[in-house]
């Protein structure tokens, strides 16, 4: 792959896991405003952090893709480049999160400080 090849597929790559991101944010969300509401609405359900629910999620689409580079003529239960797309919207995602718990611990720290 050339680097113009590269460049042009990781292009389109990026604009469908746009695309996706916006169409799903609106389900997802359901109604709310925090685009992370999903993550934090099922770590209420199962007792556990929003964080952890992503990392469950990220897991499965990391998975499918390991199984992919293992087995790339194996059946897919959906084509490999969703899953390419769901891996780079999930770390933004992710990233969504880490940047929420990092806040708290700063708001935390500040707030023993005082």
């Amino acid at each position: 792959m050339t680097q113009q090849e590269f460049e042009l597929s990781n292009a389109k790559i990026i604009t469908k896991c746009k695309e996706v991101m916006k169409s799903k944010g609106v389900a997802y969300t359901i109604g709310s405003t925090d685009r992370l509401a999903n993550f934090k609405r099922t770590a209420e359900r199962c007792g556990i952090t929003p964080l952890q629910v992503w990392a469950t999620f990220f897991e499965k689409q990391v998975s499918a893709l390991m199984y992919y580079a293992g087995n790339p003529d194996a059946p897919q239960s959906e084509p490999i480049e969703q899953r390419v797309i769901d891996v780079l919207a999930y770390t933004q995602l992710g990233w969504g999160l880490i940047q929420e718990v990092e806040k708290e611990k700063d708001d935390f720290a500040n707030s023993v400080l005082q």
